[in-house]
């Protein structure tokens, strides 16, 4: 019965939800605080739209739980209060689940159990959380998720002059190579390898680094902020390299969320979310114009100015000319719902011959972390 596997998986997986996801040294974001919690259909609704995972990431500071099918479904957000907690919830039309009564975990920080049970029109996953806490849901697809974001009430965002720990992103990874040069180069390698020099900087600084991957490991998008979120990060960089079908274009860009975005900037953020061209999420564009979960944009859009001055700075220094792309708004995927100034920096065109022969030079490489490095410690201190 599905009901009946799915509670063994919630009640048998070791999940360590306070989430201590802090480093010493430059490391990958663990694991410990949640791991996904897969989900088994049963055969009697196999032809049906199937509930197949649930992974939670969850700290005392915010939560992420993400609902993963086997297709598109259609859902409805509710709540209720329960003595001294509320239960929000997410109903999921035609997910069959056998009514043999509910099944619940209990779990530790900000949401305080999972609860799976039959509904007369399919299934209910619901959380137990503080009264007053802010809830936003939105669908990502290829595969279709719904993605359920969990902030405290009146939470204080960080402050800039208070930068304890700030949690860099090497995009793509694994599976996933990233946009790819003539000569062959991967964006996923020269991300991670700029991440780990600009980690290694800043832990010289005194400045603790968490990295989403250390390794060629495929990280899902709305995994990311998710980690930064549970790490409590101050500040969160998502590094990549542009690309294009114009073999001349060049230049180093950095973006911001924000659904008011250009053509071209439109196309950029379609490719690193992974859509194809007409593949858009009209919901996820309407929830980036509301969504609120913090004060940071302004503060995102300083940090973003920020990288772009350092990494020039620090191109000059050894007589590097770089073109200076800006900085653009974009509704990238990787940067919803992170609670703190949260910034995409592309590194430049890897489908431009000659930019791809700089960036597999090591010495433009290191050059290019440095910069992001500076940007970073300029933004602690109150820059």
């Amino acid at each position: 019965m599905l009901i009946l596997r799915l509670a063994l998986c919630l009640l048998c997986a070791c999940v360590s939800l306070a989430c201590k996801r802090t480093s010493s040294a430059v490391a990958p974001a663990s694991d410990d605080a949640a791991g996904p919690l897969p989900v088994q259909p049963d055969a009697a609704v196999a032809s049906g739209p199937r509930l197949l995972e649930i992974a939670p990431w969850v700290s005392p500071a915010a939560a992420r739980v993400v609902l993963r099918f086997s297709q598109p479904v259609a859902y409805r957000l509710g709540d209720f209060e329960m003595g001294r907690t509320v239960r929000s919830y997410v109903d999921v039309d035609g997910v069959l689940l056998p009514p043999d009564g509910a099944k619940e975990k209990a779990t530790d920080g900000l949401v305080q159990g999972v609860r799976v049970e039959a509904t007369r029109t399919g299934g209910r996953v619901s959380f137990d959380v503080p009264p007053g806490t802010y809830k936003r849901a939105f669908q990502l697809a290829d595969p279709f998720r719904i993605v359920i974001d969990f902030v405290p009430e009146g939470r204080a965002a960080p402050s800039a002059r208070m930068l304890k720990r700030v949690v860099l992103d090497a995009g793509h990874g694994g599976e996933d190579p990233g946009a790819l040069g003539p000569g062959g180069t991967r964006e996923k390698d020269v991300a991670l390898d700029v991440v780990q020099r600009a980690g290694r900087v800043l832990l010289a600084k005194g400045v603790e680094v968490v990295l989403t991957r250390s390794d060629d490991t495929f990280v899902p998008l709305e995994e990311r902020a998710a980690r930064a979120n549970a790490a409590d990060a101050d500040l969160f960089l998502s590094v990549h390299c542009n690309a294009a079908e114009n073999t001349t274009a060049k230049g180093f860009e950095v973006y911001v969320l924000d659904v008011d975005s250009g053509r071209v900037a439109d196309r950029i953020a379609r490719r690193e979310n992974g859509l194809r061209a007409g593949g858009d999420n009209p919901e996820l564009g309407g929830m980036l114009a509301h969504m609120r979960l913090t004060d940071g944009g302004t503060r995102a859009k300083h940090f973003a100015d920020l990288i772009e001055r350092g990494v020039h700075a620090s191109l000059r220094e050894e007589g590097l000319r770089r073109h200076n792309g800006g900085v653009h708004g974009a509704a990238f995927h990787v940067l919803v719902g992170a609670r703190m100034p949260a910034v995409l920096a592309e590194l430049g065109y890897i489908s431009t011959p000659s930019e791809e022969r700089r960036l597999g030079e090591p010495l433009y490489r290191q050059k290019m972390a440095e910069g992001l490095a500076n940007a970073v410690l300029a933004y602690k201190a109150g820059k």
